[in-house]
């Protein structure tokens, strides 16, 4: 599937060229998660997440394809219409509100005592020549004082299920929408681990 994308691209790029005709460019964002319901958050608890950090070929404005297993390209037609980021921070944000409704969850660091901050770096997010969409890297989870409370790779593979770039760009959206889901469980399991041993110690 992807090799069709890396075709095409170079095709119309080629025709572009030799026709002196501007290219069509195509510019994207990430499906946002769904409706997170009219539950206010409660300012007990409150979960900092830092801007996700990305691998530097990640780092640009075309979405990334791998085309062999050596080789990555960034689609010159094919575009983040914002900053990736940006947009992969924000949405996480929005998918942790969702997954963790009486938690307020924001962007930036905050050095209040109960909070948990949570860094997610990554290191693939992109198609593969074999029709797979790709993300992969890591996401650390601390307390206030900043101890070390999870830390866990990952990684998640997908067949997309049409060829295109909109497909790709759905199916790393899904992808993503599953890290959240993971880094809500590792949240609420620490606070009933923590709620666990303050009922012990007062018992």
């Amino acid at each position: 599937m992807m090799r069709r994308l890396v075709t095409l691209s170079v095709l119309l790029l080629a025709l572009g060229g030799c026709a002196g005709q501007s290219t069509s460019f195509h510019r994207y964002t990430l499906p946002a998660p769904g409706d997170s319901g009219s539950i206010e958050a409660s300012s007990e608890r409150v979960v900092a997440l830092a801007p996700v950090s990305l691998a530097a070929y990640l780092d640009g404005p075309g979405v990334v394809y791998q085309t062999t297993d050596i080789e990555v390209h960034q689609a010159q037609a094919h575009l983040w219409a914002e900053d990736l980021g940006t947009q992969l921070t924000r949405t996480l944000r929005d998918a942790l509100a969702r997954e963790l409704p009486q938690t307020r969850v924001r962007i930036g660091d905050d050095h209040s005592p109960e909070q948990a901050r949570v860094q997610v770096s990554l290191s693939q997010f992109q198609g593969r020549y074999d029709g797979m969409a790709v993300l992969s890297g890591r996401y650390t989870l601390q307390n206030g004082q900043g101890q070390l409370i999870e830390q866990q790779p990952f990684r998640i593979e997908r067949p997309l299920p049409s060829d295109g770039y909109p497909a790709l760009v759905r199916t790393l959206g899904a992808g993503w929408q599953t890290v959240a889901e993971r880094i809500a469980q590792q949240l609420r399991q620490h606070s009933l681990t923590r709620g666990q041993a303050t009922d012990a110690a007062s018992s």
